[in-house]
């Protein structure tokens, strides 16, 4: 391995979070720390009590205040494995009125409502002796810790690196142009910036950050994985897990073509999603009521269930991303239940690819090769930058 590092890393998604973010940067944390690295991870303050998992896993986690009035401090959540229903339907000129004022506060302040943490953050850094590290690590999304980072490590003379996805001027949400030049100048404080795909680099390069840019794919945990058997019933099985926008990744036409198509047939769709958020709630409460029992709904569970239960399905739904630029995470998890899966995209024109997954036909689909997002490998990529 490389030299002992001391190394700190700033995010606001960690363990036992549930999502892609925070299953990447916990993996890379402990993956650095079981290599020798000191590890200091300073985290957003959710009401976990990380006792226990610093002493498991020989990292010392901080956490600090999430906001004071936009961002709130916020409570962990435990999911559990229950049918989610329609309850509680809020009304039309309540939800719209939500969405403006989260569009303008996003619109005028960079990361939104969480901008606040990186005020959080910075102050934090501010009050330590930065250069006792060897190397700081950011974790984005969301942008307010590259921001926080930027700010709070002021003069650092050693090795800095914003892990990154697509840049947060150019993603798929309207911002004020203003907010290209708050995101030009943090991300120039840092040493390198870390990409996922070679694609990204073009919308780097209208940020003129490009020769900063290294491409290292977002890294993942292979261990521990479990399966269940794979139904063997008459019964279609399939299964989508993650997150449903209605700009980027919307099943509605695909929807629509099962209430059109496959009313008839014995299947069952199963879904795990945010479904207190209310785009996603907006986009599958219809269905619901149309699809009945075809259509399961449960919230999201953590990663290894989830790799656990999608496994049984016949075959499994990627519902894609509009940007070209980041790989979902999800099609390494998905590879790694050893299920056959389809890309469908917002307007689903591949229906006789469906069709033919749907008749458990899975003769066409070969398994991507997913050796290259292994923690193992990303932690050596990471080491070579310091």
């Amino acid at each position: 391995m490389s030299e002992v590092k001391n190394i700190l890393i700033t995010t606001y998604f960690f363990y036992p979070t549930n999502n892609p973010r925070a299953f990447r940067i916990t993996a890379l944390a402990k993956k650095l720390a079981s290599k020798g690295h000191k590890v200091t991870v300073i985290t957003a303050d959710l009401g976990f009590n990380y006792e226990q998992y610093k002493t498991e896993n020989n990292i010392d986690i901080i956490t600090i205040k999430t906001g004071y009035l936009l961002n709130p401090p916020k409570m962990v959540k435990h999911t559990t494995n229950q049918t989610l229903t329609i309850s509680g339907k809020q009304s039309p000129l309540k939800s719209g009125l939500k969405t403006f004022i989260r569009k303008c506060i996003r619109y005028f302040l960079p990361a939104g409502h969480v901008f606040e943490y990186s005020i959080s953050l910075a102050r934090y850094l501010k009050k330590i002796e930065i250069n006792n590290y060897d190397v700081i690590i950011s974790n984005s999304h969301p942008f307010a810790v590259h921001l926080g980072t930027a700010i709070g490590m002021g003069k650092f003379n050693n090795i800095s690196i914003a892990e990154s996805g697509d840049p947060y001027y150019y993603n798929h949400y309207k911002i004020a142009p203003y907010q290209k030049w708050i995101e030009v100048w943090a991300l120039s404080k840092f040493t390198y910036i870390t990409i996922p795909v070679d694609n990204a680099i073009s919308d780097y390069k209208k940020l003129n950050m490009d020769d900063k840019a290294v491409v290292i794919p977002h890294g993942f945990d292979f261990e521990n994985v479990e399966l269940n058997e794979v139904n063997q019933s008459k019964k279609v099985e399939f299964a989508f897990a993650g997150r449903l926008y209605k700009d980027i990744r919307n099943p509605t036409s695909f929807l629509n073509y099962l209430v059109n198509y496959k009313s008839n047939c014995d299947f069952r769709l199963t879904i795990y999603t945010d479904f207190k958020n209310q785009e996603t709630k907006d986009i599958l409460s219809p269905f619901i009521e149309i699809l009945g029992d075809k259509l399961k709904i449960y919230d999201l569970i953590p990663r290894e269930d989830c790799i656990k239960q999608l496994s049984s399905a016949n075959f499994l739904i990627n519902f894609t991303n509009d940007t070209k630029n980041q790989t979902p995470s999800k099609l390494i998890d998905y590879t790694l239940t050893k299920r056959p899966f389809i890309s469908i995209g917002t307007t689903f024109d591949n229906t006789s690819e469906f069709e033919n997954f749907f008749n458990k036909n899975f003769s066409e689909f070969n398994a991507p090769d997913i050796s290259r997002f292994n923690i193992n490998n990303i932690c050596r990529e990471f080491e070579k930058l310091f």
